[in-house]
Order: structure tokens, then C-alpha cells, then sequence
């Protein structure tokens, strides 16, 4: 009961004053004003033709009454115009101060100015959505029919080591919705294997889809950024959190290869990615998929020279591994060092077999360097 008193003294809830926002009393709304501007027009009408046509001109007998008229006329429109500035329900509380603003400093000309204003604004709110609307419609909940069905399939082909040919067949060949449809896709489950498919749809000649796009890449990094803020404030309360460090080291990672970044800051958060990594190894030095994950950073990075020294260093570990010869072998490529790159891919060769999961493009360019001879240099397959 003690509730009472507040409630009586709140506000009224929208739907509290739906028939004041109804049919009937926009009409009113609509009607008030269209009274107020033509009585605020007649009464600047007939001061300026006081004025320009009065016998005695310009001189202070003249001016007088149409200076009067327009005060008054100032007067009554300041005073509409905050009598309904605190009332949000009435429907034409902005167009009011606008009135009175123009009629101001522009007479007859302000007031038809805003009444062809106000017309229009009626004309095209009856189509318009509020920006809310606008933004969930571009990242719906849910789909259905042939939106949905293509957003399954789409979702299938994208899981990790799938193609991304049927998104950017979408992109050429698919309507309007369909193109809606996977970026909203790849933005709620984006991974750094998109960002290609991102960057031709911010390229797309149908501004609806630019438009989202850019939304979605905007989405998608505040998503990174705000993790990662989480994420180093976690690490910096707790510095010997090892599960921490990996999940930071990874979430920058990811996000200095998304390739949504610009040069800059992707070095940034790469750097930021390598210290966390090495932090990591600090207290687990035996784990060797983070070994993996570091000399893969330093070879994506281009820093091939730091990267040979590490993962020959790596190699010579007690847990070698085959994904840690790979990257190897991939840096030593690169680095035209060829002589090495044989013996590594003759010494690792067994390893490498499509029944331990490597890509059968793997496996064949690892086993063509184990037999290759000086005139045959195929170039081996990176490995994520």
C-alpha cells in the first residue's frame, strides 16, 4: 500500500495516453498547428504590407504598428512553443519552436518555409522507422523461410576448414535479403576466415548491403575491442592466471589476423598477442600447441629470421611436433633455405599423413620436399 502514493504521482505510461497519441487527436494536433501558422502568417502579411505600402513609408510612424504586430505574434508563438516543449506526447511540440524561430527572423517567408516542412515531415513519417527498428532489422533474431534455410546452409559451409565459395557466390549472384542474411551470419559468428567476405560486401554496388556491412564490421570490432579490455583487466588483476594468458594471447591473436584491421593496429595487437604467448610458456613451457601457435604468429607476421631461430630452438625440445616442423618448413621456404627444408621434410615425412589429419595438400607437398632434388621446389602448404 505504501506503493500507492508513488504510482499515483508517476507519469502516465504510453499506453496510458493512447487515445491522446490516436487517430483523433493527431488530427487535432495536426489542426492546431495548421491554425496557429496561417493566423501567424495573416498577421506577418498584413504588417509587411503596412509597412511597404503605408503613405508614410519608412519612417517611425510607419514601423510602429508592424513592429508591434510581429512582437505580438513573437509573443504568442514563444508562448505555444513552451507550453508544449514538455509535453512529449504532443505531436507537433518541435514544429512549434521552429515556428516561432523562423517567423523570427524571416517574417512570411519562415512561416511558409516551416509550414512546407511540417507537410513533408507528415508525408514521409508515415513510412519511416525509428532508428531502433532500423538496426535490429539489419541483425534479426530469427529468419525464416528461404532466408533461414540459406543462413543453415551458409553456417555449415563456414565451420572451421569449410570453403567460402557460398558466400561469395551470395555476394555476386543472391538478392538483396539473402545478401542481408549472411552478413548478419557472419557478423553474430564471425571468425578471421571472413573478413574477406566482409571486405567485398563493404564493396557491394547495393547500398542497403554497404550500409550494413560497414554496421557489421563496426559490430565486430567493438565486439574484439571490449573483450579484449575484459580480458587484460582480468590478467592484469591476476598475472599467474595461465588460462588467462592463453585467452588473451589467442582473443589478439584472432583479432591482429581478421584482416578488419589497418596495418597499425594490427601490429599492435599482434605484439600484444606474442608477449602473452611468451608470458604463457613462462608457466606452462611444456605445452606444445601454444609453441605451435607462437611460431605460427611469427611466420603470418613476417618476421621470418625471429621465427626460423624459434622454432629450430622448438624443435630441438623434448615434445617436438609435426605442426611445429610445418611452420618450419614453411618459414625455411620463405627464407630460401632449401638444403634444410629437405632434410626436415625427410626427417618429419612419416608424420605427415591424411590419418593423422593433415590436409591431403600437406601431406603431398611434404612428402614431394622429401624426395625433392634442387630443380624441383614446390612450395609447402601453411597449416593453421
Amino acid at each position: 500500500m505504501a506503493d500507492a502514493p508513488l504510482a499515483a504521482a508517476m507519469p502516465p505510461l504510453p499506453e496510458e495516453i493512447a487515445p491522446q497519441t490516436g487517430r483523433r487527436y493527431r488530427k487535432r494536433c495536426i489542426l492546431f498547428f495548421m491554425v496557429t501558422a496561417l493566423g501567424a502568417l495573416v498577421a506577418e502579411g498584413w504588417a509587411m504590407w503596412h509597412l511597404l505600402g503605408s503613405e508614410y513609408g519608412a519612417s517611425w510612424i510607419g514601423i510602429v504598428p508592424p513592429a508591434v504586430a510581429h512582437l505580438v505574434v513573437l509573443k504568442i508563438l514563444v508562448t505555444i512553443a513552451v507550453y508544449f516543449h514538455n509535453r512529449p506526447e504532443h505531436c507537433s511540440r518541435n514544429m512549434f519552436m521552429l515556428l516561432a524561430v523562423a517567423t523570427a527572423f524571416m517574417g512570411v517567408l519562415g512561416i511558409l518555409g516551416t509550414v512546407i516542412a511540417y507537410l513533408l515531415h507528415l508525408e514521409y513519417n508515415q513510412e519511416s522507422v525509428s532508428f531502433e527498428e532500423w538496426y535490429a532489422s539489419l541483425f534479426p533474431e530469427e529468419e525464416r523461410g528461404a532466408s533461414r534455410e540459406l543462413m543453415e546452409r551458409l553456417q555449415a559451409a563456414g565451420e572451421e576448414g569449410g570453403s567460402l565459395t557460398p558466400f561469395t557466390d551470395v555476394l555476386t549472384y543472391g538478392t538483396q535479403a539473402q545478401k542481408q542474411a549472411m552478413i548478419a551470419l557472419i557478423s553474430r559468428d564471425f571468425r578471421p576466415q571472413f573478413a574477406p567476405v566482409l571486405n567485398q560486401a563493404l564493396n557491394d554496388p547495393d547500398n542497403a548491403v554497404r550500409v550494413q556491412a560497414a554496421t557489421a564490421a563496426t559490430h565486430v570490432e567493438n565486439r574484439f575491442m571490449k573483450k579484449s579490455m575484459e580480458l587484460e583487466e582480468t590478467v592484469a588483476r591476476n598475472p599467474k592466471d595461465d588460462k588467462q594468458l592463453l585467452a588473451l594471447a589467442r582473443h589478439c591473436d584472432d583479432y591482429a589476423f581478421s584482416g578488419l584491421l589497418e596495418a597499425e593496429r594490427a601490429r599492435e595487437y599482434g605484439d600484444k598477442a606474442l608477449a602473452a604467448y611468451r608470458k604463457y610458456l613462462t608457466l606452462r613451457p611444456d605445452d606444445v600447441a601454444v609453441r605451435v601457435a607462437v611460431g605460427r604468429h611469427l611466420v603470418r607476421s613476417h618476421r621470418l629470421e625471429e621465427a626460423a631461430r624459434y622454432l629450430e630452438e622448438a624443435l630441438r625440445g623434448e615434445k617436438p611436433s609435426p605442426q611445429l616442423a610445418l611452420w618450419y618448413m614453411e618459414t625455411l621456404y620463405q627464407l630460401r633455405r632449401f638444403e634444410p627444408l629437405e632434410e626436415l621434410a625427410r626427417r618429419y615425412g612419416q608424420d605427415f599423413t591424411a590419418a593423422a589429419g593433415f590436409p591431403v595438400q600437406v601431406v603431398e607437398a611434404v612428402g614431394l620436399w622429401a624426395g625433392a632434388t634442387r630443380a624441383a621446389t614446390p612450395q609447402p602448404a601453411g597449416y593453421r
